[in-house]
């Protein structure tokens, strides 16, 4: 499906609608296009959203139609839209208490539109506000909230196993993987979000088929009865794509975190053991602007950089043979030795983040996580427990 975005039809109708309708410039200070349009992903229906800071009270709405063109205006508060810049400067983000971490959804995709989204006006002051808008900064407090979201639905399974509510377990699985497949895809770029182009714009990233045909089972497996054999095959897939999720999430935060650095690894390796160790799928990272958190059922954990990286290879192969993966892709975990890896692995298990002899699928266990805390700090493998609030489902 090719990208559609704005022609020249609805451009010029939007331009009328300034001039004729808004009063232009006399009364308009910026005006801009956003939507599903901006992003490339609209349809033979779409109406063009037309968004201005000027005169008029804000929250004013018209529909405008012309030839065919629907726009919809809307009317901006000047020191909302200032405030949605200011959360664009640099990224921040701390705790659950940052006001990158508060802010709503409805001003991030605010903060979207004015990122992707095309100026047909701008005074010489709020165009130089335009000019700095930095995108990096956008993308990289998306994927961080997303992860956080993700984190936090991955939380939300791990309650609803152990209570046997295979229905919540089934409906905040899907939300922890669509969670990761947003953090995915901001960090191939794309920084529009929501579910309703969530498969076009997963077509649109580079990805190896059996991760994509993956993705496709996980995201749109049916509803199955939760009981009897069925409920098995229900834990079975939220383990399934909380392995995914957590994988996806691992990739977005660390080789998709810089602009530059490629694509993110898009490989969903099999939720299957070989008898080594495994990540729990009950854990999700989150990125911080000063680090790095595993987040499991009910702590959340500060790691290092290479903690994460182990953290995310194992996929239950033997210690030896993960060596050799290290090796290749990992080559800031290459020179450390077994021991530092195998002392690394053993702290993690204790907190819970790796299975040693993994659970039934959607089975966990509660034992792991009533150990008193542990810490580890062996040169660049550390893991302690996190002083940071929380992220919480919403």
């Amino acid at each position: 499906m090719p990208d559609v975005t704005f022609s020249e039809s609805q451009l010029a109708v939007a331009r009328s609608v300034l001039e004729c309708d808004m009063g232009g410039s006399a009364q308009v200070e910026l005006a801009f296009l956003g939507g599903s349009l901006a992003a490339g992903l609209g349809h033979a229906t779409s109406d063009v959203n037309l968004y201005a800071v000027g005169q008029a009270p804000a929250g004013t709405a018209a529909v405008f139609r012309s030839g065919g063109v629907v726009v919809r205006a809307l009317a901006l508060r000047s020191c909302a839209v200032h405030a949605r810049l200011q959360l664009a400067d640099a990224y921040r983000m701390t705790d659950a208490k940052h006001p990158q971490a508060t802010a709503s959804w409805g001003d991030l995709s605010a903060l979207v539109d004015m990122t992707l989204g095309r100026v047909l006006y701008a005074s010489p002051q709020w165009r130089q506000l335009m000019a700095d808008l930095r995108t990096n900064a956008v993308r990289e407090l998306l994927i961080a909230r997303h992860a956080a979201d993700g984190a936090a639905a991955v939380s939300e399974a791990f309650g609803a196993l152990i209570s046997g509510d295979l229905y919540t377990a089934y409906s905040v699985s899907e939300m922890a993987l669509v969670s990761a497949c947003e953090a995915m895809l901001c960090a191939a770029g794309d920084l529009y979000f929501g579910r309703k182009y969530l498969s076009r714009r997963l077509s649109r990233v580079p990805m190896e088929q059996q991760c994509r045909d993956e993705l496709t089972r996980l995201l749109n497996f049916p509803w199955l009865v939760a009981d009897g054999q069925d409920s098995q095959a229900v834990r079975r897939l939220v383990d399934d794509r909380l392995l995914a999720a957590n994988m996806l999430l691992a990739s977005a935060v660390l080789e998709g975190w810089e602009s530059d650095s490629g694509q993110p690894v898009h490989a969903v390796p099999a939720a299957g053991s070989s008898g080594g160790p495994r990540r729990s799928p009950y854990f999700a990272p989150v990125r911080y602007a000063d680090g790095f958190t595993l987040a499991g059922p009910g702590a959340a954990y500060d790691v290092s950089e290479p903690t994460l990286r182990l953290w995310r290879r194992l996929d239950g192969r033997p210690l030896g043979e993960l060596m050799c993966v290290l090796a290749k892709h990992e080559p800031q975990l290459a020179v450390l030795g077994l021991d530092d890896i195998d002392q690394a692995v053993q702290t993690l298990r204790r907190i819970g983040a790796v299975e040693s002899t993994p659970s039934p699928p959607g089975m966990p266990q509660l034992g792991a996580w009533i150990e008193q805390a542990p810490s580890l700090r062996t040169g660049a493998l550390s893991v302690a427990c996190s002083a940071r609030l929380p992220f919480f489902s919403s």
